[in-house]
């Protein structure tokens, strides 16, 4: 490919592209004049770490796809902490009424009885929920390291990534 010469006004305007494509994890293939786009006659080359047009929009699908579970995860991991206060709490209460407990009394018994079982479904609850939550985040992790080996740190051309993110709808 031929080095192409960028004026400075679309020089300045590729700043913009780079800070967007660096959020995303990505690096811009640059030329001797500025970002590869290739001129009339330009052949473009995929090879090395250069990412091809579908393997570029997979990486925009699955960048998108780790954006909106990170989000969905936090707010898990905040539901699972504010749950693990409430049963710290519960047992906590369970245990000062055990002290306290007037085994003589059948209803008194009864009562902290069902207290316990209670105790017993939210843990089982918390349980399934942390799970769940577990699952997640293995996949979360495996969803990154896909992206880390797959598109960090690659490159591609200025026109496949506006094309692939048009494709998305972005």
């Amino acid at each position: 490919m031929k080095p192409v010469l960028v004026p400075l006004a679309i020089a300045l305007l590729v700043g913009a592209f780079a800070a967007d494509a660096h959020a995303k994890g990505f690096k811009l293939r640059m030329s001797a004049g500025g970002i590869a786009r290739g001129g009339v006659n330009a052949v473009k080359s995929y090879q090395g770490n250069v990412l091809t047009p579908a393997a570029l929009k997979d990486c925009l699908v699955l960048s998108n796809r780790l954006d909106a579970d990170n989000g969905r995860m936090e707010a898990d991991k905040s539901r699972i902490d504010a749950m693990v206060e409430e049963v710290k709490r519960g047992k906590a209460e369970l245990e000062s009424k055990s002290r306290i407990l007037k085994r003589q009394s059948q209803r008194e018994v009864d009562a902290f009885n069902r207290e316990v079982e209670a105790y017993n479904a939210k843990v089982g609850e918390f349980r399934q929920i942390q799970a769940g939550y577990n699952e997640d985040v293995e996949l979360f992790n495996a969803n990154s390291e896909k992206f880390n080996s797959g598109c960090s740190g690659k490159t591609y051309y200025d026109d496949d990534y506006q094309a692939a993110s048009a494709a998305l709808g972005q």
